[in-house]
């Protein structure tokens, strides 16, 4: 995700087993201008957006379940993973684009540096090139933040990192980082998001 006049995009789920919280964190690369928030959208209650990014997709809080993955995928449709935790509570997704000219290793960082603050503990990381292709895993998020397939495409270059919080009912943090290089651009984001190459460090 790195490259000038580009944006990044980024979702973020938080989830808890029984009173469950889980965030997840998208992010792709994007060649935009200057855009504002989605109307009625908001970020997630103490973690911190990386500054200067958009918000362009949303899902409120809601009780749901959902598959937090501890390991590569196995199958796309349904979601299956080589490990992985079922959890259900509050779930919410949101997705930014991030500033131009940010690269995928420092928005990656960012979002370790806030798990570290907030003392969120890692249970389960990929970095770029490492085994995984797990945007293609995201149906469901995709079709309810009307993200069309923006997140889909990018196995080589994508990023996934999972935390759990260290209260007795933990929440859960699933922070995803990856580039636009295919795929169907929803129509509110034409002329928005365009296909990148990417040069990047893990």
């Amino acid at each position: 995700m790195d490259n000038l006049n580009m944006k990044t995009a980024g979702q973020v789920l938080i989830r808890t087993l029984k009173a469950a919280t889980l965030c997840v964190f998208l992010l792709g690369a994007i060649r935009t201008g200057a855009g504002q928030d989605l109307p009625n959208s908001k970020d997630p209650a103490g973690m911190k957006r990386y500054e200067g990014s958009e918000l362009i997709g949303y899902r409120a809080p809601r009780f749901d379940e959902y598959l937090l993955p501890l390991g590569p995928p196995t199958n796309f449709s349904p979601p299956a993973y080589e490990k992985s935790k079922p959890v259900e509570g509050q779930v919410s997704y949101y997705t930014y684009l991030a500033p131009a000219g940010r690269s995928a290793t420092e928005l990656f960082r960012n979002y370790k540096q806030e798990f570290q603050r907030l003392g969120i503990e890692v249970q389960y990381e990929k970095n770029a090139g490492q085994p995984g292709d797990f945007g293609s895993t995201f149906d469901k998020i995709d079709t309810d933040c009307d993200l069309a397939q923006i997140l889909t495409y990018d196995g080589a270059d994508e990023r996934l990192m999972v935390g759990q919080s260290r209260d007795a009912k933990p929440s859960y943090y699933m922070v995803f980082v990856t580039a636009y290089n295919d795929g169907v651009i929803p129509e509110r984001l034409q002329g928005r998001v365009e296909k990148v190459a990417l040069l990047h460090n893990s």
